[in-house]
Parts: C-alpha cells; sequence; structure tokens
C-alpha cells in the first residue's frame, strides 16, 4: 500500500508523518466541514423546545403521615387513569394541556418520576437507630416535587398541581378509613345496646314479677311481716329467700331502681349510637357520590354533618354530645388537610432553561465532526491512492 507520494504504508504500523501530511492537505475539508456541522448542530438546537424546572417541597403535618396511609394513598396517586380524571376535573389546563397530559402519563412511573417522599428515617438511619424497627415506626415527612414544562409558568403551575392532588389522595384515603370504620362499630355497638336494653327488661320483668310472689306470700303469711329482721342466713347462692318478705321487698325495690339507672343509661347511649349511624351512613353514600375525590367526599361529609344536625334538638345533651364528637372531628380533619398539608418551599418559577444543553450540544457536535471530516479525509486519501488499481482489477 503507497500513500499519494508513492511511499509503501506497513499494515503493521502507523505512519503518523504520513497521516499527518494527508490531514494538512485535506485542512481545508476537515476545518471547515467540521466548523459547518457544528454551526448546524447549533443552530438545530435552536429550535429544541426549551425546559424548565421547577421544585417544591410539600410538607404532610407536623409528624408526617404514616407509612401503611402513605402506601395506600401512592397507590391511587400513581393511577394514570384518575391521575388525568382529577386534572380534568380541576379546570387548570386546557384542553391542548389535558392531551398532552394523557400522552405523557401513561404509566405509573411517569407519576412515580416526579414525587419523591422524605421518609422520617432512611435506610442507613435504621441500620444505625435499633429504636427505629420496622417501618410502622418511621413516617413520610413530605414529598420532593418537581416537574419540567415548556415556560417556567407551566412547570410552576404543574408542581402546584401535584401538591394538589398528593393532597387529594391523602385526604380520600383518610376519610375512607375514617368513615368504614366507624360505620361498621357504629352499627355492631348499636346493635350490643339493643341487646343490653333486652336483657334490661327481662331482668326488670322478673323482678317485678319476684315483687309480686313476695307480696302474695306477705298475703299468706302475715305474721311474716313481724318476723324478727336480725337472724342468720346463708351468704351462698339462694340464701337471701330466708330473709323475711320485707327485707325481700326492699332488696327487689333497690334491684329495680339499679335495673331502671342502667336502662336510662342505655337509651341514653342509644339515641346517641342511633344518630352516629345516620351520620355515617350518610358518609358511607357520600364515599359512592365522591367519585374517589378527597376534597369532594370532605365537603360532602360537612354537609352532612350540617344537614343532620339541623334537625335535632341540640339542647338535649345526648345530641349536644354527638353534635360535639363528630364537630372535633370534622376540626381536625380540616386542620389537617388545610393547614398541616401545605407547601414548605416552592413551587419555584426557574428564570433558566434546564433543557436543552446548548454548551454541551456545540461540545459534542464539534468532536463527533471532527472525527468524522478526519476520518473523510483518510478515506478519501486511501481512495485516491487506489483508485487506479481497483479500477483495473474491475476491468
Amino acid at each position: 500500500m503507497t500513500n499519494d507520494s508513492g511511499q509503501k504504508w506497513s499494515p503493521s504500523e502507523i505512519d503518523f508523518s504520513a497521516v499527518f501530511a494527508i490531514l494538512w492537505r485535506r485542512r481545508r475539508l476537515v476545518v471547515l466541514g467540521t466548523v459547518i456541522a457544528t454551526i448546524l448542530a447549533a443552530g438545530m438546537s435552536l429550535l429544541i423546545p426549551r425546559a424548565y424546572r421547577s421544585e417544591a417541597f410539600y410538607q404532610l403535618g407536623s409528624g408526617g403521615v404514616s407509612i401503611p396511609l402513605f402506601k395506600n394513598s401512592s397507590s391511587m396517586f400513581t393511577n394514570p387513569n384518575r391521575f388525568l380524571s382529577y386534572a380534568h376535573s380541576m379546570k387548570w389546563f386546557s384542553d391542548k394541556e389535558n392531551r398532552r397530559m394523557a400522552q405523557q402519563f401513561q404509566e405509573a412511573q411517569h407519576i412515580q418520576k416526579w414525587v419523591d417522599p422524605l421518609y422520617a428515617f432512611s435506610k442507613e438511619d435504621q441500620k444505625q437507630l435499633a429504636a427505629v424497627g420496622s417501618n410502622m415506626n418511621n413516617a413520610v415527612l413530605g414529598l420532593n416535587l418537581a416537574y419540567e414544562g415548556m415556560s417556567p409558568q407551566k412547570a410552576a403551575r404543574m408542581v402546584s398541581f401535584f401538591g394538589r392532588y398528593v393532597r387529594d389522595c391523602l385526604m380520600y384515603v383518610t376519610l375512607f378509613n375514617y368513615i368504614s370504620d366507624n360505620v361498621s362499630e357504629a352499627h355492631i355497638v348499636l346493635q350490643k345496646n339493643e341487646n343490653n336494653l333486652s336483657e334490661n327488661r327481662f331482668r326488670f320483668e322478673q323482678q317485678e314479677k319476684k315483687k309480686e310472689d313476695i307480696r302474695a306470700i306477705l298475703g299468706k303469711y302475715p305474721d311474716a311481716a313481724r318476723v324478727e329482721i336480725r337472724q342468720l342466713v346463708s351468704l351462698q347462692d339462694g340464701g337471701a329467700r330466708f330473709l323475711s318478705p320485707v327485707t325481700q321487698l326492699v332488696g327487689i325495690e333497690s334491684a329495680m331502681a339499679d335495673l331502671r339507672r342502667e336502662a336510662a343509661e342505655l337509651r341514653r347511649n342509644r339515641e346517641k349510637l342511633q344518630l352516629r349511624v345516620e351520620f355515617f351512613d350518610a358518609g358511607k353514600a357520600a364515599l359512592s357520590q365522591a367519585n374517589e375525590k378527597g376534597e369532594l367526599l370532605f365537603q360532602k361529609l360537612q354537609t352532612a354533618h350540617r344537614e343532620l344536625f339541623a334537625k335535632k334538638d341540640l339542647k338535649r345533651d345526648p345530641v349536644r354530645e354527638v353534635f360535639n364528637e363528630l364537630s372535633v372531628d370534622q376540626q381536625s380533619f380540616d386542620r389537617t388537610f388545610n393547614l398541616a398539608y401545605r407547601f414548605i418551599s416552592g413551587p419555584t418559577v426557574p428564570t433558566r432553561h434546564v433543557k436543552p444543553h446548548r454548551a454541551i450540544i456545540v461540545l459534542v457536535s464539534f468532536f463527533l465532526a471532527g472525527v468524522f471530516f478526519v476520518g473523510l479525509s483518510l478515506i478519501l486519501a486511501w481512495w485516491q491512492s487506489h483508485k487506479r488499481a481497483i479500477l483495473a482489477d474491475t476491468k
């Protein structure tokens, strides 16, 4: 093999002087080609849409939320169908933006990439702190939210939407558990109360019958009323029958008085339980109407609370007591959802884009173009030196 000067090239070694000579003769091709390709790449980079990154930290209460609650909620807010449905119902975005979001968020990981939970104890912390134990002792303090949009305002608005969306999921799961647990418990306790009332009535009736029987004995044996009260009786079961009939009547009256007080307390509890059953039944109906929207469910629950007690006499102690208990629950939820769940920082409105990285594009283009045109120069030099031989062989 020979170069343009007629010198032979050995296949086992590279003659760098010959290579440099070739490149020097074709320096205009290498330099101009590299410069033109770099300029074209820089110009093309101007056509790539810019992306702006907004970030924020969303706090989940002063002590965070438990791991089970967060996991139950995260299975909801990583659901693309629910995510898109909530975005459409919020009416924060135009139809074009909603269609773009439908293309962008098709799988759970497309949402997860922008939502990063901050745990109270990381895995490394749990290894070092034996007192931390299992995840039940851990908590999610908040969420690092981010998004890259085509403008600073769109990116910030999307991060704000993420915060509200996660809050809505937590609201729904919290209220769902609250309603489901309490509606079952209220029905069960009410049934037990009814059973206790039935038993109380039966025992009261038995005491009345016993009182009538004792009075019949006194009528049959009038001298029994004058029997000395002080006498030795057995303390074993059934020993009271040896007491005088008058003494037994006093005991029966006392037992009946206790049963009356017990019945009054049971009826009072029944009234309270009936109110709770009525309220949580309304909450259960609201679950099917809220369409898995936490904020809407909370509004319906508050409406059910107002409507229920608007028809009740709040001057009555049992009614007032249940009203206060449920009001405390509503206030606690309101404080958690509207005050404890909030942005601590951000969403930021970026002033510089993060994509495309034009400096990197220009540098990479310059390097690749230089390599390409150097290789092209060597190939052209080889072709010129072997062109005659190759053409002769083809003839």
